[in-house]
């Protein structure tokens, strides 16, 4: 008896030390870990580490009992579906590994993680999850991908829009040699504008594809109306009135650009008389005309590279808008004026 009694006691103070090691892993592992109970309501929390507190911003306390979806599931219907189908997995007990976004103490954020049962044949199945931080890995894929599209479209005009003037030029520059007529060097001329207006636009549509770092707060008419005296106008007018004293967070160059690019724009296609009005909206601010407007079923392609009705036209203004806007964290969507013109609404929630 003393000997099994022995064994006992051996066995016990096995298992402490085994939980004490767990214990000590669970908390001064680096990654937020929460303990749980996968129940009918989900995954019922049984204990959290100080890392996940710090990166969730919950205290233990206040999570003890909660269903976890309920406090780390950002508001998006494809991260909810997401999240059903991973909880799916995890009745069965099986060992994921899984991406996915989840709501932080500072914003949502990509993860890596790792759910491991650890009991299995009971009612309801227990385990943990580790959360690994992969955010900045994340935004250099998406921004890999940005790099990649930016490729193709430069690909795209130079294998196209390029070509064009470079025939044109060396047509002319052809019958300048066999005409000895001088007048063919102007359309010579013309055409390499032609290029270097492509080439200029390019450029400015592959420095506004880099995502905007440290903005501030930016008066939107004092921009508005400085980038308005940078461009030929004519006789068009400018209303930033519903805008005085409105401020948006941006890097205060680029927002000029945004504003250039659509001002001639709207001298473009809506004429040299048109009114453009500078307003602020429920989501952030609208740039509108009252110029012939622009087709629903074409407000999607005009921010598409190259794209233009206007012989004279590079079709890159409106994509340096959207590209302007998406580096800012925006987005950019077309829809119809006062009166009846362009509105280009930017949402900058």
């Amino acid at each position: 008896h003393v000997a099994v009694s022995f064994q006992r006691v051996r066995a016990e103070s096995g298992l402490r030390d085994e939980r004490d090691r767990l214990s000590a892993l669970f908390e001064n592992i680096p990654d937020a870990v929460v303990s749980f109970e996968m129940t009918d309501r989900g995954p019922v929390v049984s204990q959290v580490n100080e890392a996940f507190e710090e990166t969730f911003g919950y205290a233990e306390s206040t999570l003890l009992g909660e269903n976890l979806d309920d406090y780390v599931t950002p508001g998006e219907d494809t991260v909810t579906e997401d999240i059903t189908q991973l909880n799916e997995r995890l009745r069965t007990g099986e060992n994921v590994r899984h991406e996915g976004r989840r709501q932080t103490d500072d914003g949502t954020r990509d993860f890596l993680m790792y759910v491991v049962p650890l009991e299995l044949g009971t009612e309801n199945v227990a385990g943990y999850a580790i959360y690994s931080d992969i955010t900045d890995r994340k935004e250099r894929e998406r921004e890999l991908r940005r790099q990649n599209e930016r490729l193709d479209e430069f690909a795209s005009v130079v294998s196209h829009d390029l070509r064009n003037p470079i025939s044109i030029a060396d047509g002319w520059l052809d019958m300048a040699r066999r005409s000895g007529e001088s007048e063919h060097f102007d359309r010579v001329q013309a055409a390499i504008d032609r290029m270097e207006a492509l080439v200029e636009d390019l450029l400015t549509l592959a420095r506004e594809g880099e995502v905007v770092g440290d903005a501030d707060p930016v008066a939107l008419a004092t921009v508005a109306e400085s980038a308005w005296d940078r461009v030929d106008t004519a006789d068009a007018a400018l209303d930033t009135g519903s805008v005085a004293g409105v401020t948006v967070e941006a890097d205060e160059d680029r927002l000029s650009e945004l504003f250039e690019n659509l001002y001639r724009n709207a001298v473009e296609h809506a004429g040299r008389d048109v009114t453009v009005r500078v307003s602020q909206t429920d989501a952030g601010f609208a740039v509108a005309d009252d110029g012939p407007g622009v087709p629903p079923e074409r407000r999607e392609t005009v921010f598409e590279a190259g794209v233009t009705d206007n012989e004279d036209g590079t079709g890159f203004g409106l994509p340096i808008v959207r590209r302007i806007a998406e580096a800012h964290g925006w987005t950019a969507e077309i829809r119809a004026s006062w009166a009846g013109g362009a509105a280009f609404h930017f949402d900058t929630g």
